[in-house]
Order: C-alpha cells, then structure tokens, then sequence
C-alpha cells in the first residue's frame, strides 16, 4: 500500500511513492501503504546513520515534557485546541518503562507525578464487555518467519499480504507473496489467528496502471478473479480478502467501481461471512477525478481500510501521519470520508513507521539537504534517541547527530500518537483501527496495547471456520492438489504428478516455492545445480484408491522364462543343418523398491500415543464397516485447542507426502494437523451426511528423518452449519512424492 493521495486544492497531487522507497530497507515498509523501512544510507555527508544507538547526539530536549508526562489532545479541530489529563493506563505511554524506550525521563510537568499505573496501559477488568472494535493488522510476506511474535490476542483481522493480480483477473502464481502463501509458517498464522478468535484475509493486489485499465474494463476479470481468490481463501482456512489496488486514474473510476462491487458480490455469494474491505487514500472520499468511488463503493464491501498516512511533504521534515494542524491530517481525512460513508464501514490506517531527513541543523522542521528514508518503529525505538513532540499535529519528532556532525530529523508515530488516533476514531464511531505492518513495532507491546484504545474489541467468534488449512475437502481436487478453480502452476515450477507407485498412485502436493525463512521440515528436495525441474503432464484426475489398500513396495513378481523350443525328430532324409538360435535370456527381476520409496499406510485407530505433545482430549476407537479398517480414532474434545497425539515409525529418511482420511458429518470440526509438534495443515471435518472419504487428501510434504514421529491432531474450530467439534481419522499415509 503506498500511501496517500491528497485532493486537490489541498496539496500537489502524486498518485504513489518512487519505487525505490517502496522496495527499501527490510523488504519493507512496503505497498498496503507505505513504502520499505530502510534506515538511512547517506551517501552524499560520507555517513551511515543505520545503527542509530551507536550515532545519536540529541538536539536540545523539547520545553516542557517527554511522553510520560504528556496529556491526551482530545480535540478534534486542530492542534493545542480542548485539551485534559487522560483517564489512567492511556495518560502514561511511559516509554521510559518499557525495554524499547525513547526517552528518559525527566520532571514531569506541576501537578502530575506519573506513577506505574500511569505508565502501563490499564487490564481489562473482570467486568470489561466483549471488546467490540476492529483492529486491523497487515502481515506481509517478509514477516512471515516472525509471525510467532505477533499479538493475535490485540487484533481481530490479519490481512496476509499478499497475491498480485493479473490484468485477466487471474491470480500470480509465482514471486515472494506466493511463495509465502504456501508456507508452513502462513499454515501456522492462520491457526494461531483463530484460536484468539482474529479472522485472516488474503490480500489481492496491483501497483500497475495497465493492470488495473484492464481489470476495469474486461467483463470477465471480476468473476475470474474473485473464483480464483474464494479458492484460494478456502484452500487455506481463511475468511475473506483485502482488495489494494492502488495506481490508476480517474479514467477507469466506473469501471473500477462495476469490477470491485462484482467481486465482493461473487465472495459474499461463496461464503456470507467472509469480510471483503478495500484499501483506499486518506483523500479518496474528496477525490472526484480519482479512480476509488467511495460513495459508490460503500454499499458493496464491509469497509475501507483508509491508508492515513504518507501525508509528510518529502522535500522536507513534517508528519507521516498528522492527527491535526494546518496540513492535511486524520481528522479532516476521516471527516471527509464520513460524509459519504457510514461510520461503521470505516477503519483508520496508522502507519507502525515514520521517516527521516538529513537537515541543514537541530531545529523544528529544518530544511532537508536530503531524502527522506523510511524507518520503522522497531529501529527507532531500539536506538533510543531524544523525542520531542509537535504540539500541532500530534506525533512525535526527533532530532540528532551522527558521528559525523550530519543532522538528521524524523517523524514517526509512538504509542502516544496511536493512542490519540485510537481516540479519535471511537470518538467518531468508526469501524476501528488498523496498522501497517505487525513486525514494525519492534515487540514493543505499548504499541499494540494502545489500538486498543477504551472501546472494545471485535473478536469473531467464527473467525476458525474457515474450510481447510493445507488441503480443502469436500472441493474437488484434481492430482496436484490445488482447489477447483486455481489453475495449476507454470510446469517449471511443478512436481511431477506421476505416481509414486502403480499399486497406490497418490496426488501430488502443490508446487512449494522458497519461502522466507523456510521451515526444513517443508521444503522440497534439492534440485542438483543445473537440473531442471520436470516437466507437468497435463492435469488429470488421479485414480481413487480402494478404502484397503494392498500395501505398496512388494517387489514386482518375477517373469517366467521363455520355454526352449521342442526339437523336430531326425528325418530319414538328409537336410540342411539350421544355424542355432541362441536361447533368449531371463527377464532379470526388477530390484526391490527402496523403503524410502514405499507408501507407508498406518490406520489411525491402532497407532500407539505419543508423550508429546500430551493428549489433552478424550479419544476412543469407533469400530464400522464405514472405515478401511473396521475403525477410526475419534476425538471428542471438551473445549477447543484440545489434542490428540499418535506415534508413526518412518522406516527409511526422505521427504514424503503427508495424507490423512478424515470422517466427516454433521458434528464434526476443524482439525489441525501437526508433525512433530510443527502444524503442516488441516481439515474441515463437517458433511451433511456421515461418510469416509474415498482416498486421503494431501495435508503437506514434509521431511522426515528415519525412526518415530509424532502427528497430533488439535480441534481448532467448528464450521458454522456443524452442531459438533467431533475429530474422526481413518488412516494417515505417507507417500514418497513422485
């Protein structure tokens, strides 16, 4: 998302950032609204100001107070204007007190000695309501490896960004965000989103003019991509999209209107409760020439994302995101919007980073001798540098030098500023609050905490009802396993799809691309340098194995040999003698196949518990003629989260296809599946009808050392039609990929 585009009459017009700001630094502050966080490479004064900890020397400190004596500015028509002490656990901030503090303290202001209440935001108390407001964070691709750190419990929707858009409306299957998109640790995002009741949204994207003139103007690019995207959302459990499209101009503004109503139109049509918002400027709502109708959007998406923030002048010192003051800030943007938008469709973007300015000296918004760099939160707050604060537009600066005597200014948001954007949007009844990007906070959770601000968050209670998490039953699947719809990926990129052995074929998993900070226990085999991958065959549906399955790996039976033929009796009558016909040679037996290349078939119900992770759910054996072995292993949990976990013994180490055949029916839930206490994937167990699958489905392609292993099942959810969270599997499989 790259930032704002200012109406006129108000600034310069620019549609988006310069593309060096957007693929900077860290991969980035980049798209869903800012450009890359990068810190600052200066060049042209002989200096690096990276590591900012090591550099600093402050400007004189700002008169009056630092953040943790500062109050609330409750007003909303510009700055200094109605201000008071703000109640506790919001006045404080105090950043002095956490482990990412940026300032030290100093004597607080007569009349207000901050205490420890003060400077931590206030628990919810026991009798605190259902948090009732939407906090809206953006995961990109480049976070993934860090998402363990993300707090889930302070967010009610994670937007995985993302996927780019073709001209044709057909998704791009290839790149980072792809790559991404088929990782473990996005597999592990979803999971531990919706145990804390977060919901998860794919972003679909473009920053292309000639991509976006195309997806307005072709009839077919709407319901194209929107089949596309509800496979995708499906295939990986998750609960809606975000649409960023950002680039074009006012000539394609009906066309663009017509191709995002029709496809929120198609996605609600496949799932209702699915959340579709759209990424739009803060001056959208004012912008008549502009290619984003917001009026005439409103009616057909759940809510804009108002990307509030890029607003700074980049020739110069000034505010990312003013929350007032003469220039355009938050509150005129959410003003302008709410005049053609309902409240509760609106989510104020805040950005969890800022920029910085060489300047000519120390003082208040000094003349740049430079460019403007992005840099995060997290990089600022760890450098602890002198913060002073812009009474006008609320948000704090700094203000430093370098080893090298270059001056450098920066603008960025702090707890305190969110906290006051937070404010501002209950005080006007918006939909909530979003951030770019979960990660750029650093881990300091005063930045989190204070998007929380005093009214309740939105939680979604049937945010884990997504259909699957690796694989997606009951869809149809074709033999490389991708959901209806998608089309498979470029044949250079494909496993082949032969099968592993002609007695059990097996489908083959999705095309798994390099993700950042990939797990080893979900990449593919190495290619040898310089081989090429194998061809794709043309897609074809794979052969549906019986319920009981001869076992695979038996050497092939050996061919008899060619009988010798009978001779002909001697003659009275002299003939010629014939040359001899050599006798042919034995067909040799084919080797036997290696175990590594053996399917391996475990019924569930007979697999001995492993220790850990310990079983938490009551579990049973159910016996019928429904199940290939006369039985399934049934988990009935208490509550949700609960496991069991099963023991399998891998005979032979080797990267192996993960199946497993769930039950289904109408009291049956989500399941994720996890392989040694890693989670590969998982399954919608609900059917209106009791019934085993035929054939498993391919959870994940997993890389398994010779010996035991652990594969635990945790109930994380039920489908909304289900009446139950039951969890039943009738057998697990290993298959060597083909």
């Amino acid at each position: 998302m790259a930032g704002m585009r200012p109406p006129a009459g108000l600034r310069p017009r620019r549609l988006l950032l310069p593309l060096s700001l957007l693929i900077a630094g860290v991969q980035g502050v980049a798209c869903a609204g800012s450009p890359a966080v990068a810190a600052p490479n200066n060049s042209s004064t002989g200096s690096n100001a990276t590591d900012l900890a090591s550099v600093v020397r402050p400007a004189a400190p700002v008169r009056g107070m630092t953040l943790e004596a500062r109050q609330l500015n409750v007003g909303l028509g510009g700055g200094g204007s109605a201000r008071k002490a703000a109640p506790r656990g919001l006045s404080g901030w105090s950043l002095a007190g956490q482990s990412s503090a940026l300032a030290a303290p100093i004597a607080s202001p007569p009349g207000h000695e901050p205490d420890a209440a003060d400077r931590q935001p206030a628990a919810p108390s026991a009798q605190q309501p259902q948090r009732r407001h939407e906090v809206f964070g953006f995961a990109p691709y480049w976070t993934l490896p860090q998402e363990q750190s993300y707090d889930f419990a302070s967010l009610s929707t994670v937007a995985y960004f993302g996927i780019d858009v073709n001209g044709d409306g057909s998704l791009v299957q290839s790149g980072a965000g792809w790559s991404g998109f088929q990782s473990p640790d996005l597999v592990d995002l979803v999971a531990r989103a919706h145990a804390s009741q977060a919901r998860v949204v794919l972003v679909a994207k473009t920053f292309d003019a000639g991509a976006l003139h195309r997806l307005s103007s072709d009839p077919g690019a709407a319901d194209r991509m929107a089949g596309q995207l509800a496979q995708a959302i499906r295939w990986k459990g998750m609960d809606g999209a975000n649409l960023d499209f950002e680039g074009g101009d006012g000539a394609d503004r009906a066309g663009f209107t017509a191709f995002v109503t029709r496809v929120s139109q198609d996605l609600h049509a496949a799932d209702p409760h699915w959340q579709v918002t759209v990424d739009t400027y803060a001056s959208a709502a004012l912008d008549a020439a502009g290619m984003v109708n917001v009026g005439a959007l409103a009616p057909a998406v759940d809510g804009f994302f108002v990307m509030a923030y890029d607003m700074n002048s980049f020739g110069a010192p000034s505010p990312t995101a003013p929350l007032n003051g003469r220039d355009w800030n938050d509150t005129r943007a959410m003003s302008s919007y709410l005049a053609v938008v309902p409240s509760a469709k609106v989510i104020l973007g805040i950005p969890f980073y800022g920029y910085q300015w060489p300047t000519s000296d120390g003082s208040s918004r000094a003349r740049a001798v430079g460019a403007a760099h992005a840099i995060s939160y997290g990089q600022l707050a760890a450098a602890r540098p002198p913060v002073q604060w812009d009474d006008s537009a609320g948000v704090p600066y700094t203000a430093y030098q370098d080893t090298s005597g270059q001056w450098w200014q920066a603008y960025f948001d702090d707890p305190q500023s969110v906290a006051l954007k937070t404010q501002l949007a209950d005080g006007l009844g918006l939909a909530g609050v979003g951030v770019w990007a979960l990660g750029m906070e650093g881990g300091d959770q005063a930045m989190m905490a204070a998007l929380l601000g005093q009214v309740p968050i939105l939680k979604d209670p049937f945010a884990s009802t997504g259909v699957a998490r690796g694989g997606a039953p009951p869809l149809p699947v074709s033999d490389n396993s991708y959901p209806a719809g998608l089309p498979p990926p470029r044949p250079s990129n494909s496993p082949s799809s032969q099968s592993a052995t002609a007695q059990a074929p097996a489908r083959t998993p999705p095309a798994q691309q390099q993700a950042p900070g990939p797990r080893p226990t979900s990449t593919p085999a190495a290619q040898p340098p310089g081989a090429q991958p194998p061809a794709a065959p043309p897609p074809t549906v794979a052969p549906q194995p019986s319920p009981v399955q001869t076992p695979a790996g038996s050497p092939t039976p050996v061919p008899t040999r060619t009988p010798t033929p009978t001779p002909t009796p001697v003659s009275s009558t002299p003939t010629p003698t014939p040359t001899p016909t050599p006798a042919q040679s034995p067909t040799p037996a084919p080797p036997p196949t290696p175990p590594s290349a053996r399917l391996l078939h475990f019924e569930a119900e007979a697999l001995p518990g492993a220790a850990a992770p310990p079983t938490t759910a009551p579990h049973s054996v159910q016996q019928g003629a429904l199940w290939s072995g006369g039985g399934q292993l049934l988990v009935q949990p208490s509550a949700v989260g609960q496991e069991v976990s099963v023991q399998v013994q891998v005979p032979a180490g080797g990267t192996y296809q993960l199946l497993v055949d769930p039950s289904l029916g109408p009291r049956y839930g989500i399941c994720t599946v996890e392989v040694d206490g890693r989670a590969v994937g998982g399954f919608n167990g609900y059917s209106p009808a009791l019934a085993s699958p035929q054939s498993a489905s391919a959870i994940a392609t997993v890389t398994l050392a010779a010996g035991a292993h652990t594969l635990t099942f945790v109930v994380t959810g039920k489908d909304p039609r289900s009446a139950g969270y039951l969890t039943g599997i009738d057998f697990v499989e290993l298959s060597p990929p083909s």
